[in-house]
């Protein structure tokens, strides 16, 4: 009985927490990179958006 409780001593939350995997730790989103997917995707929409609207104005200008 000496043994295991000298054991339960030396475990504490740190060395527990290497057991846990990094996904359930870091919550959903982050652990899924869903931030940056998000980040990516705004930033392509941007740059689509920016585009057409350069393009319609110059159409625009053309069609008159």
């Amino acid at each position: 009985m000496e043994k295991t409780s000298s054991f339960v001593e030396y475990v504490d939350d740190d060395f527990l927490k290497k057991w846990v995997p990094a996904e359930a730790r870091m919550g959903f989103i982050r652990a899924y990179n869903l931030d940056i997917y998000a980040i990516l995707i705004g930033i392509a929409l941007s740059i689509i958006g920016i585009i057409v609207k350069i393009y319609w104005f110059h159409y625009k200008s053309f069609v008159r």
